[in-house]
């Protein structure tokens, strides 16, 4: 028991307390491994999304609880699809981020009369799905990514439920995913606002977008796998299925000749990827009418880049040592493909590719019977 401070709830991540006077909460993390929800992160995500609500959101210390504080907002649950949609594309517009659970319960608190407002108080998934600095000098946010990695194969049941009570909320958030998933470097959605078409449309082709990439990885996972099916390699664990390689991987093979077509396959993998994130997208656009495909992306340097990855992909499989597979990543590596401000896709799949490389080369000058890759399954 805090003394001046009476238990109020307790959320899925913090213990809430409320003052004597009703005027402030004091929220205490009830586990330091969620990043999302830390004191540090909350403190400025309130005051971001919050700016014109006093006093400031703080960090504080409580008879030996550490935790931070905000003001109490007093008011109703019963917050509109409509009011919950405004709010989350008002936060986009503003900040960048995507409130990726906008439609869960307690999220949002509508104030009393005559001043009613929506106020949004948990914003633990209020994600900036930036990977790298950009022109408009948003930040990276690595917790924002790491989170949305780890939700990411779930809001599929999530969205489901949420379509059925919150329609439009849900159709937004999804609009907006698909279109930071495409285009980082946009900020500013107000085109979708009043246009439930459009919304619907994006929506829509977010959900073949995610289907498609989930059917497509999955298949270029097991191809991965059969190339050892046939081969006499130590494997940590029985390889049925694979459903996750490592960027780098941890398996022992020994000469060469073993060592070439697995760092040649997860290569060719990372690079038919970014292909697939390029084309596949497309391809959903491209289902959807009125959508121009030039709104998403710069399709003279996507045209470029793809033609070069397809370009690496053929000379891969020509290599025949791996100093020639790292000559061939290198070939991408240049100025003309990776210096717009939007080349995460391309940039993430060389470096994939680069760091494997390097280490299987360091590996071969200190050891050259030795290299790794890694197989996880699900349990």
């Amino acid at each position: 028991m805090l003394h001046g401070w009476n238990y109020l709830a307790s959320g899925s991540y913090n213990d809430v307390y409320l003052n004597q006077e009703k005027t402030l909460v004091f929220k205490i993390q009830q586990s330091r491994e969620d990043r999302a929800d830390n004191p540090e992160r909350s403190v400025r995500l309130w005051n971001l999304f919050n700016s014109h609500i006093s006093p400031p959101a703080q960090r504080i210390t409580i008879e030996d609880k550490s935790g931070w504080i905000c003001p109490y907002i007093e008011g109703s649950f019963n917050v509109s699809d409509t009011e919950i949609s405004d709010i989350v594309l008002d936060i986009f517009n503003r900040t960048g981020r995507i409130l990726v659970d906008a439609v869960a319960k307690h999220n949002f608190i509508k104030t009393n009369p005559p001043n009613s407002q929506v106020v949004c108080i948990d914003f633990g998934l209020a994600l900036a799905l930036e990977c790298q600095e950009d022109n408009a000098s948003r930040e990276k946010s690595i917790t924002s990514l790491e989170t949305w990695e780890n939700i990411k194969t779930e809001l599929s049941s999530f969205f489901k439920q949420s379509t059925l009570t919150q329609p439009l909320s849900t159709a937004l958030i999804k609009a907006l995913l698909f279109i930071k998933l495409n285009r980082p470097d946009m900020h500013n959605a107000d085109f979708l606002r009043n246009n439930k078409t459009l919304i619907k449309k994006l929506a829509t082709a977010y959900d073949i977008y995610q289907n498609e990439m989930n059917y497509l990885n999955a298949n270029l996972l097991k191809q991965i796998d059969d190339c050892f099916l046939n081969k006499e390699v130590v494997r940590s664990q029985p390889s049925l299925e694979v459903n996750t390689i490592m960027a780098t991987p941890e398996i022992i093979l020994s000469p060469e000749s073993q060592r070439l077509p697995l760092i040649k396959a997860y290569c060719e993998m990372e690079l038919n990827n970014y292909l697939i994130s390029r084309e596949q997208s497309m391809t959903s656009l491209a289902l959807i009418p009125l959508i121009n495909n030039s709104f998403f992306r710069n399709q003279e340097l996507t045209a470029r880049k793809v033609n070069a990855v397809n370009n690496a992909i053929a000379n891969l499989k020509k290599a025949k040592s791996i100093q020639a597979l790292s000559q061939v990543i290198k070939t991408l590596d240049t100025p003309d493909l990776l210096s717009s401000s939007y080349t995460y896709g391309l940039e993430q799949a060389i470096k994939k590719c680069q760091s494997v490389l390097t280490e299987r080369i360091s590996d071969q000058e200190e050891n050259p019977t030795t290299v790794c890759i890694c197989y996880t399954q699900d349990t």
